[in-house]
């Protein structure tokens, strides 16, 4: 007979997950679907990188991204399913993922899709990543109690959520992604596609995102200056978004090259 309960009681008691938490209050600006990527990595022991590796060698830490009005939304904006997909896969992963609007009518039917194969995913020992109002981590379930078991990627407290709230956040979007296996990498071709998608990151602007509500890259300070000059935003979700997106240009990649033995010098954070 199936199982009904399933929770991943390695997850919170890994000294990984202890580690970090703590590396997460240095690493902030990385986007919360790195983190949770990273912490399912380390949780299944397929890569043992450090966080800022994971970060550059996905291109992840290279998106920035501002709306006009330096809104909290600017930083989980952009193409969800062709990003994450190819930040996994950059690195060796294999993924599944589905994503959809809640009011579509389909919906229901995607749900239930969704909740086996996540639940499929936790009978082979992996977590699930799962968007809830930002990136969590879900770590088990109870078809008794019909919940799963998620965490936030930058915490250890288990949250309850509903299998009939699976999909229903503030914004009518709905993902999940199931990491399916992981492959050997060339490291050093993987560095290399890094830098060649951080210098496109940094001259192209997002094709999904309407230049006059968004701006990318090198433009994306010019609208962060303008903003802040006009005095029209709000200042704690400014705050947010700043405090999200200076930390990851200026050292992320300096960090990779020293990791890689390759820099010249011993590079750290001012």
């Amino acid at each position: 007979m199936m199982a009904t309960k399933v929770v991943l009681q390695d997850w919170i008691q890994s000294p990984q997950a202890v580690n970090f938490a703590d590396e997460c209050r240095s690493w902030s600006g990385v986007s919360a679907y790195t983190d949770a990527l990273y912490r399912i990595l380390l949780h299944k022991q397929w890569m043992d990188f450090p966080h800022h590796m994971i970060a550059g060698m996905t291109a992840s830490a290279f998106r920035l991204v501002v709306d006009r009005r330096l809104t909290a939304e600017s930083i989980p904006t952009y193409n969800w399913m062709a990003e994450n997909f190819v930040a996994a896969d950059f690195i060796g992963v294999k993924t599944g993922q589905h994503g959809g609007f809640s009011f579509e009518p389909t919906f229901p039917l995607y749900q239930k899709h969704a909740l086996l194969d996540i639940k499929a995913s936790i009978d082979r020992g992996v977590g699930a990543i799962l968007w809830h109002d930002q990136f969590v981590i879900v770590t088990g379930y109870d078809d008794a109690e019909r919940v799963l078991f998620i965490c936030e990627s930058k915490g250890n407290e288990i949250i309850r959520l509903p299998y009939d709230s699976f999909g229903r956040n503030s914004t009518p979007y709905w993902y999940y992604q199931i990491l399916e296996a992981c492959a050997p990498i060339d490291l050093w071709e993987v560095c290399k596609e890094s830098l060649i998608q951080a210098v496109y990151k940094w001259e192209t602007h997002d094709y999904m995102l309407p230049p006059q509500d968004y701006a990318c890259g090198a433009a994306a300070y010019a609208a962060i200056a303008a903003a802040l000059q006009s005095g029209t935003y709000d200042a704690e979700q400014a705050a947010t978004v700043l405090f999200a997106i200076m930390p990851n240009q200026d050292w992320i990649f300096p960090l990779m090259l020293q990791d890689l033995s390759i820099c010249p010098f011993k590079w750290t954070r001012s």
